[in-house]
């Protein structure tokens, strides 16, 4: 065991686990946004990229080194699943919850890019 700090990320290995974790977040990330259908609002794996982006949010709140995508690659990712989004509800453009559930994906990207432009310093 190596020693850093009392606190359960303290240690190397807890850090190692932590960057390892960040890693496979991100490719389940990469993996949906590299097949369009998995984005369409009514897909599981739609809902997965999201919290997925919401662990990463989660896991930077609570102070926890990670790892953090490029800012340029979640800005594709936002860009390429809200292309999908606006395809696929159409018609249920101006519904309510529509425009309110599109602002929120909106702001999760906008969180997590300030997040990796803090991290990667751009």
């Amino acid at each position: 065991m190596s020693r850093g700090g009392i606190e359960n990320i303290a240690s190397d290995s807890a850090f190692q686990h932590m960057a390892d974790v960040g890693d496979e977040i991100i490719n389940r990330i990469r993996d949906v946004v590299a097949t369009p259908q998995l984005m369409e609002p009514d897909e599981p794996s739609s809902d997965a990229l999201m919290m997925d982006l919401e662990m990463l949010l989660a896991i930077h709140r609570a102070g926890i080194a990670s790892v953090y995508p490029a800012s340029s690659d979640v800005a594709a990712w936002r860009d390429a699943y809200l292309a999908v989004w606006d395809e696929y509800i159409g018609a249920l453009s101006e519904d309510e919850f529509v425009l309110g559930r599109r602002g929120v994906i909106v702001r999760t990207f906008a969180d997590l890019l300030e997040v990796c432009r803090q991290y990667h310093g751009s």
